[in-house]
């Protein structure tokens, strides 16, 4: 399991235990072909720090409620405007966990 701490741009294939701090973005588009596309950036975070996390569709379903801890496997790093964060891609997997979790300061 990677701590925040260890992430690093361009690696795949993640496996972390975060908990969620809180939603920052959730956009809901409706596309040309009728269907509505939506988007999330969710802080997450455990006790070596914070990084923000994308999710699009159903995944974010998964993330919704605060201080909810989840397992992520199979996450990968992207960069967006200099900064990192977690992508999740249609292998990704995110069940959640009853491990509790302290936070460092995000």
């Amino acid at each position: 399991t990677t701590k925040v701490c260890d992430i690093s741009p361009g690696v795949s294939g993640l496996s972390l235990i975060v908990s969620i701090i809180k939603t920052e973005v959730l956009v809901e588009r409706k596309r040309d072909d009728g269907k509505i596309s939506r988007v999330a950036i969710f802080l997450v975070g455990d006790t070596s720090g914070s990084i923000q996390l994308i999710a699009r569709n159903e995944q974010i379903d998964l993330f919704l409620g605060n201080n909810q801890t989840v397992s992520i496997t199979n996450a990968h790093v992207e960069v967006f405007k200099g900064q990192i964060r977690l992508g999740l891609g249609i292998w990704s997997n995110v069940p959640t966990t009853s491990q509790k979790m302290s936070i460092s300061n995000p």
